[in-house]
């Protein structure tokens, strides 16, 4: 559970890294292709189990409305300066014995310097997290895309593509 609960974080990360590295894609002037790193070790994470409350010790049972929020550090592609923290809330919108059978929809938001960046995702099995960036304030107004995320041991590496014009 811990795992998909960083592979969430590493969703949003992803979108945050992609503004903050700001390395420019030649397909369009606007177009901006960025890499984060989350360190998934030095965040928060919690899981909400609401009624019906899962009864199995270890991995639980999802039920519909269960949910899991958390926020994690992001650093920079080489992974050595904080660039700011990422904050996440996934819902389950459907249950399933088994953790990784469960359907979650997540939004996350990564706060930065100078704005912020949203991006939302569907997260189910063990399939990497993949979504859109669907906005962003400050620096990033009007940003939208995608990102990827790719969970490594203790890190994830976000990749965001997204146009800000």
């Amino acid at each position: 559970m811990k795992r998909r609960a960083a592979v969430t974080a590493a969703l949003a990360s992803a979108a945050l890294a992609a503004a903050l590295a700001g390395s420019a894609s030649a397909s369009h002037p606007g177009s901006q292709t960025l890499t984060f790193v989350e360190r998934n070790n030095q965040g928060t994470f919690r899981y909400i189990d609401i009624a019906p409350r899962s009864t199995r010790r270890g991995e639980p049972s999802v039920s519909v409305g269960d949910m899991f929020v958390g926020t994690n550090p992001l650093y920079d592609a080489a992974n050595r300066q904080r660039e700011g923290k990422l904050f996440f809330k996934c819902t389950a919108v459907l249950g399933a014995r088994r953790f990784a059978r469960s359907v979650f929809l997540c939004e996350a938001t990564a706060r930065l310097s100078n704005g912020t960046l949203a991006v939302s995702a569907v997260l189910n099995g063990d399939a990497s997290p993949a979504g859109p960036v669907i906005g962003g304030t400050g620096a990033y107004e009007g940003a939208s895309g995608s990102f990827a995320s790719d969970e490594r041991r203790r890190t994830a590496v976000d990749t965001f593509h997204f146009d800000t014009d």
